[in-house]
């Protein structure tokens, strides 16, 4: 068989291709990797510089009882919450929360990741999404104050780094103080939730001001059971006690000891192209330096920030709280001329209120349900608030109008997902915190002038919640809820039906599972159930826009169906 020239050719030809091809992927990788490994580079945070040798490093940490003891500071457990004293320079802070909460740091990366991993399961976009982060994120250092900067120094120091891996430990912890920005500006969406009040005068029992608040931030249940009460002494500055997390030199909820109390809530707004101060640092700053509710305002209307949020801001001193409005371009501030003020997450002033993402999150989301039902609350008890009544409000589960409806609507006040809970008498120096889950537990007192052992204040006893068992069947409903969902995905209909109907069984007023089962049955062409269904869990309040919506397209195909037959 006589083999032509060019069939012999095709061979050759086609090992050319595959060389060429296997080139252009090498080159291809090598670039990627390359610029992968020049944006980790050149973004990562380095670290201050360190003068002299800190004599905190030569101290030992000792046990003594329940208390752990490094230099001065010290931590312990007691009432079923952490507890933690630090004093010194700002390395010496650093040092110290991180030899004395080291587990507590482990577990928390942990968490941290796995929720991470839950909203971001594919490892190809959890790579680009880390590159992004580095990227946007690489001129931060200069956004945070030097003092702050060796804090976290210190931090990374104290801490035995068991994720070497991940990325370099400063840069890891320093990160860590904006993830609360980060995943607004990755992950802006409207489930944020935070709502609060401050009342004072006529409006409390005692003529105190009293502040409440729920942390609705819900990065999983080691979060709320290992939250931390830290009081500081820094060496410059005033004294405060901070609700926190270990390795966090930033605030969220806290009281100094001018008697100036500041709580923080996520709003909306356009984001910016650059980065700016952590918030929980701008907290941080109010919390050490603020000595009147004027410098306090003046701390965050200065501050560069990249993230809107609101400031609940309260003086014990002179009996008044106002709300601090910030956007990344525009701060303004919310007074009152009454006794008493409610914050959610929505923009109120003039400046703010028309901004179209701020409309836009009112329409979509839950703030305005949330903050109606605060205003009625905080309305209902005028003249009678006291801590007492405060746990009361901060743990209400009903809908604007007290409406009944059931466990776990986002559009309640407490939709069971808080992190931390806080209630602060300003004027007497005291703060209140709720001891896990969420703020169903009793809430534990801490003293400004006596932190550990507080004089004649007692704890807020427990939700009932925890004791009739319906807290347990909240739990489980929700268990049965989410693998109905998981069943769905499956094709498994018989299984996602069982399931959703013990969760309907047991928390009956709930929309979701109903909406399951309308979904179900829809599927399955039974378009008389399906309705059924779908028409319960409209009238239950369902809390988002998205989901309203959504039941109502079902609903109105349902009803073409109908028609058509």
């Amino acid at each position: 068989m006589k083999i032509t020239e060019k069939a012999y050719q095709r061979p050759h030809r086609a090992k050319k291709v595959l060389k060429v091809t296997a080139a252009v992927f090498l080159g291809v990788s090598a670039l990627i990797l390359g610029f992968s490994w020049f944006t980790v580079w050149y973004c990562t945070a380095r670290e201050p510089v360190l003068l002299g040798t800190p004599p905190i490093l030569k101290e030992s940490l000792v046990k003594d009882g329940e208390r752990a003891i490094i230099g001065k500071s010290w931590i312990a457990k007691k009432d079923g919450i952490l507890r933690m004293y630090l004093e010194g320079d700002p390395f010496t802070l650093g040092y110290c929360n991180a030899r004395l909460t080291q587990d507590y740091m482990q577990k928390q990366e942990e968490s941290l990741y796995h929720t991470v991993r839950q909203f971001v399961p594919s490892k190809v976009k959890l790579w680009l999404l880390t590159l992004y982060v580095y990227w946007m994120n690489r001129n931060l250092p200069d956004y945070v104050p030097s003092d702050y900067q060796m804090e976290i120094y210190g931090l990374s120091r104290g801490y035995v780094d068991p994720f070497r891996g991940i990325a370099s430990l400063y840069h890891r912890i320093l990160n860590y103080h904006a993830a609360h920005d980060i995943s607004h500006v990755v992950m802006d969406s409207p489930l944020m939730g935070c709502t609060s009040f401050a009342a004072w005068g006529g409006k409390t029992a005692d003529g105190h001001l009293l502040v409440g608040r729920n942390f609705d931030f819900n990065p999983g249940r080691w979060f709320d059971e290992n939250k931390i009460v830290i009081k500081v002494k820094p060496d410059r500055g005033l004294g405060f006690i901070s609700v926190a997390w270990s390795g966090m030199a930033g605030a969220v909820s806290g009281i100094n000891d001018a008697h100036i109390a500041v709580t923080i809530n996520g709003a909306r707004s356009a984001l910016p192209h650059t980065v700016g101060t952590p918030v929980s640092l701008v907290m941080r700053e109010v919390l050490q330096y603020a000595r009147t509710l004027e410098e306090a305002v003046e701390i965050i209307r200065r501050s560069r920030v990249f993230v809107s949020d609101l400031y609940l801001v309260a003086s014990g001193k002179t009996s008044r709280a106002v709300v601090v409005e910030k956007t990344p371009t525009k701060c303004s501030v919310r007074q009152v001329s009454g006794d008493f003020i409610v914050c959610a997450n929505h923009f109120q002033t003039r400046e703010l209120e028309r901004d179209p993402d701020n409309l836009k999150y009112i329409a979509e989301g839950t703030s305005l349900d949330r903050y109606h039902r605060m205003f009625e609350l905080v309305d209902k008890f005028d003249g009678s608030l006291a801590p007492e009544v405060a746990a009361t409000i901060l743990r209400d589960r009903e809908v604007p109008g007290g409406n009944k409806i059931a466990y776990g609507n986002e559009a309640a006040i407490n939709p069971l997902i808080a992190t931390h809970s806080v209630i602060i008498d300003v004027t007497a120096g005291i703060i209140w915190v709720s001891q896990a889950p969420h703020q169903l537990g009793a809430f534990v007192p801490f003293d400004l002038a006596n932190f550990d052992n507080p004089q004649n204040v007692r704890l807020i006893p427990p939700d009932r919640m925890l004791e009739n068992g319906s807290y347990e069947r909240y739990l489980t409903a929700e268990k049965n809820r989410l693998l109905a969902q998981e069943f769905m995905k499956a094709g498994d209909f018989d299984g996602a039906w069982r399931e959703a109907l013990a969760a309907c069984d047991l928390n009956p007023g709930y929309y979701r599972p109903w909406w399951l089962l309308g979904k179900i049955a829809a599927l399955q062409g039974k378009t008389q159930e399906a309705h059924e269904y779908l028409d319960k869990a409209q009238r239950l309040y369902p809390a988002f826009a998205h989901e309203r919506q959504e039941i109502q397209e079902m609903l109105a195909q349902l009803a073409g169906r109908t028609a058509k037959h």
